[in-house]
């Protein structure tokens, strides 16, 4: 990134200051143990209900012994933890019975087993969510089901360690001395998670992180290793770092570290915080200043602005912060750093992400680089376990696929990015007025295919061939593709008139 003006820090740090004052501690929990929420009005198809009424059963059976027996005299969890889903129904059922007029479960008297299925819907709605369900499955002894394979899954293990060396200063002061005084990197990381897992298989016999592990946690650390750079993980997983004294950088010194490795871990950590709740205020305000980013220089004001409120808030929170240093020389190495990665596949995902949520521009959109960028982004994410049935389901269809160049179904696969890309910001819609709001993958295929006379785009489409096993040497594909858009439209044209005669001459 180019220098900034005098005026674009100077603007840049007031704007920060200004957001980092208003930016406050994350709010205090209202499921206080012991305290009772009011779920009467609630929806019951809602997360407030159910995490309500988690935290008020689980008071409940604090205070009484008696009430805990009687509802898994309901449940009946077999001697692994499960239960069936008839006896949930009948727990159901026993608890709209001993209910009074008014609780929105009174109106499921006739039909307990539809609570079944709303009981879990909102089990990952929010951290807070996840921990209240946590308690109810440790507290009544069933089984807490879940596959630790995902960001969100290991985020969760993540802020319940949080909670748990948060809850227990002398453990955390214990294990932070561990840390200091461990030999390596491999000694640091058991004295960091050890006493957690430990407390896990003691507290929760009956779940699938402490059965799977525990003693040995190593695979979920391999897990871990996977996702640590995903912002939503990431963010839990520093502050965690910070309160034992452990460095993140340190975590990253293996086989797989990278420039790129740490290009993604200054991108995601501001994509983390903009995530908590604490910083909605601050998200409204960068999003703000986006859709001014087409004024001169406003772009760059709003993109170093958003770097001095992050580092602002490292720092508030650790003044030992390595952030600290990075304010004073206007993150020169931060930016040369993304600047030199940008068009690595995952930094291009990540920046593409964080810029889409804010609605900022790239600077660099409708370039040759780019364009080579985003076919490589493409073949890196089909590679992801995630995506494993779409790779195969696209494999297959390509062989059907009778349009020049199997552009047919790169246009589906287009279709799919652009409806993920929707799905996956923070409101489900893209900013309006941006790129992707405004556009369409048609825009988009032109953009890219603009450079298919440059070398780096030909680099490009020669790896996106040969990944998806096209022998290419079709001839005057350009010249089809107009023939085959026109035969669609033809086609449309007379579907039309057969069904509206009166308008075959519009």
């Amino acid at each position: 990134m180019s220098a900034f003006t005098e005026a674009q820090v100077t603007n840049a740090k007031q704007i920060a200051k200004m957001m980092v004052a208003q930016t406050n501690s994350p709010p205090s929990t209202i499921y206080t143990p012991g305290e009772n929420i009011n779920v009467m009005g609630m929806s019951i198809d809602s997360p407030e209900f159910w995490k309500g009424w988690m935290h008020n059963t689980c008071n409940a059976y604090a205070n009484s012994a008696a009430n805990l027996a009687m509802a898994r005299t309901f449940v009946q969890p077999d001697e692994y933890g499960f239960v069936s889903q008839d006896n949930v129904a009948r727990y159901f059922e026993s608890l709209i019975q001993s209910m009074p007029q008014g609780n929105p479960l009174k109106s499921y008297a006739n039909n307990a087993v539809a609570l079944v299925a709303l009981s879990g819907k909102y089990f990952e709605y929010d951290a807070e969510s996840m921990a209240l369900y946590t308690r109810f499955f440790a507290m009544t002894g069933l089984r807490l089901q879940r596959k630790y394979n995902t960001p969100t899954a290991v985020a969760s293990v993540v802020r319940s360690a949080l909670s748990f060396y948060m809850q227990n200063p002398d453990i955390a002061a214990e294990t932070k001395n561990n840390i200091a005084n461990a030999k390596d990197v491999g000694e640091k990381i058991v004295a960091y998670w050890n006493p957690f897992f430990v407390m896990v298989g003691t507290n929760f016999p009956y779940s699938s992180l402490a059965q799977l592990f525990t003693p040995n946690w190593k695979a979920f650390n391999d897990t871990l290793g996977v996702f640590y750079l995903f912002p939503e993980v990431l963010y839990p997983l520093r502050k965690l770092s910070t309160l034992l004294g452990f460095s993140m950088p340190q975590m990253m010194q293996d086989s797989n570290a990278s420039e790129e490795n740490f290009a993604l871990f200054i991108n995601n950590q501001i994509y983390g915080r903009l995530m908590q709740r604490e910083s909605v205020g601050a998200l409204i305000v960068f999003k703000r200043m986006a859709a001014m980013a087409t004024e001169e220089g406003k772009g760059g004001t709003a993109k170093l602005a958003l770097f001095f409120w992050h580092a602002m808030m490292e720092v508030k929170a650790n003044p030992n912060s390595g952030w600290k240093q990075s304010i004073d020389d206007n993150f020169k190495q931060q930016f040369e750093i993304i600047a030199a990665n940008q068009y690595q596949p995952r930094m291009f995902f990540w920046k593409g992400r964080l810029y889409g949520m804010l609605g900022l521009p790239t600077s660099t959109a409708g370039t040759a680089e780019w364009a080579a960028a985003f076919f490589d982004m493409l073949v890196w994410g089909y590679q992801l376990p995630a995506n494993a049935m779409d790779l195969m389901y696209y494999k297959n269809v390509m062989q059907s696929d009778s349009s020049p160049g199997k552009f047919a179904t790169f246009l589906d696969m287009l279709g799919s990015f652009w409806a993920n890309m929707r799905q996956l910001n923070d409101t489900g819609v893209f900013v309006p007025g941006t790129g992707f709001a405004a556009g369409t993958p048609q825009a988009l295929t032109i953009a890219l295919f603009e450079h298919s006379d440059t070398p780096v785009f030909q680099a490009a489409a020669k790896r996106w061939m040969e990944f998806w096993g096209l022998s290419g040497g079709e001839e005057d594909i350009a010249n089809r593709l107009v023939e085959w858009k026109k035969a669609m439209a033809d086609k449309y044209q007379a579907n039309v008139e057969r069904m509206f005669p009166a308008l075959a001459n519009l």
